[in-house]
């Protein structure tokens, strides 16, 4: 019977759950140190090292929208924007 279970349902890792939390916390601009706390790791570059994937494309245009370059007009004419 276990090696028909392993089949269909694959066992979730207690890490997984730690990368999605560290994840979603950078994702919604959460400071590394404070991700790193909650986590139980020493410093914040150790957290965002191992767990920090790459930001969402929606994050990385809310930081670029913060320079004053009027690129803002140009990318309300982009049909994609939201």
């Amino acid at each position: 019977m276990d090696r028909l279970r392993a089949c269909f349902v694959a066992p979730v890792k207690c890490n997984y759950h730690r990368h999605c939390l560290a994840d979603n916390l950078k994702q919604r601009g959460v400071d590394g140190n404070i991700i790193g706390e909650i986590l139980g790791h020493s410093s914040g570059s150790i957290t965002l090292a191992r767990y920090g994937k790459a930001y969402i494309p929606k994050v990385l245009l809310e930081a670029l929208k913060k320079l004053e370059y009027g690129i803002d007009e140009e990318l309300r004419k982009l049909p994609h924007w939201r």
